[in-house]
């Protein structure tokens, strides 16, 4: 039986912002948006509602809703002049 040693992987541990960790710019901003893209999916996602019926909840286009539901957060700016979520209107 042959003992092979495993080459020994390096590492180091993340500061929990993926995008900072990369060095992007605007990197929170990224992680907001990455973050609150997740959390409207997945209670979205609950509702069992049709795109359609979303982008009516959400005052937002339907190929906005269909943006959103496939993980493409950086078309939304999370945050205006009174903190709310900003949608945009469809090109």
């Amino acid at each position: 039986m042959s003992t092979k040693r495993r080459k020994r992987i390096e590492f180091e541990k993340g500061s929990g912002n993926v995008f900072a960790d990369l060095g992007l710019k605007d990197a929170d901003q990224l992680l907001a948006r990455a973050q609150i893209g997740f959390h409207v999916f997945k209670i979205l996602e609950g509702k069992k509602l049709k795109q359609r019926e979303i982008a009516g909840v959400l005052g937002i286009a339907q190929p906005d809703v269909s943006h959103l539901m496939n993980g493409h957060f950086s078309r939304f700016q999370p945050f205006h002049d009174r903190q709310t979520a900003r949608f945009p209107e469809a090109p």
